[in-house]
């Protein structure tokens, strides 16, 4: 037996966060029968549970796919979008997706997935999972400027948030880059940030994801988790 939430997650059709969302709002059914309670119990072998009335099944073999995205792509796998996205980058097998987004033109670290309780402990705020970011802007940032990063900006509507961490990496001429850690991910958050100190961000690279990392990825690579990869897998999911 298997909650209904984890069941959902589990085939990689939603993150254990939208499955709940289906579930409240009276999409999901469990034998034809609509069920609005997440931690209902259902036998994943023999009960027929349908998303949007199409039958869900769980998938026997999981996939776990890094995949370095360039800048220019959109992180989805919608045949109808008009800009370039990651169908042209893999060939991706059903039920595989994106692990979270990286923006249009953020490039680095795409993980995909079918395993949909995976993507929900990675990608939950209350995990705290990092993520490492290596950031171009204009200018260089100042002993003052790094403290505000570090102790909270409001990136607008109130909102405060900080780096978790900051290393120098180059200094030129005109820009600098550094190396970032936060554990969110909020929309723009990074380029907020280094905004809130007048300092644009030029190009943002993610060089890794909890302990998964891009390593030596050309643009527009992807290959299947190492057994070390998948050894940290094992980890996040007991946790």
């Amino acid at each position: 037996m298997m909650r209904l939430n984890k069941f959902i997650a589990t085939s990689g059709v939603a993150s254990r966060r939208d499955a709940d969302k289906y579930i409240f709002n009276g999409y999901v059914t469990v034998n034809g029968r609509v069920v609005t309670e997440p931690g209902t119990q259902v036998n994943e072998f023999n009960d027929v549970v349908k998303l949007n009335n199409k039958k869900i099944v769980l998938s026997k073999k999981k996939k776990y796919i890094k995949l370095y995205k360039p800048a220019g792509f959109l992180s989805s796998i919608d045949k109808k979008d008009k800009l370039p996205n990651l169908l042209t980058l893999v060939k991706l097998q059903p039920g595989v997706k994106p692990l979270g987004r990286l923006d249009f033109n953020t490039e680095g670290l795409l993980i995909l997935t079918n395993d949909g309780d995976f993507i929900y402990k990675m990608s939950h705020p209350k995990f705290e999972v990092p993520r490492r970011y290596y950031v171009k802007i204009w200018g260089t940032l100042s002993d003052e400027e790094l403290e505000k990063i570090t102790t909270g900006v409001n990136i607008g509507k109130g909102v405060v948030v900080k780096l978790d961490g900051i290393e120098s990496g180059k200094i030129l001429k005109s820009t600098s880059w550094w190396f970032v850690v936060v554990h969110e991910g909020k929309y723009h958050e990074i380029k907020k940030i280094f905004e809130a100190v007048n300092h644009k961000v030029v190009r943002l690279i993610r060089l890794s994801f909890g302990d998964i990392e891009l390593g030596n990825l050309k643009i527009k690579e992807s290959r299947n988790f190492s057994k070390e990869e998948l050894t940290f897998v094992r980890k996040v999911k007991k946790g």
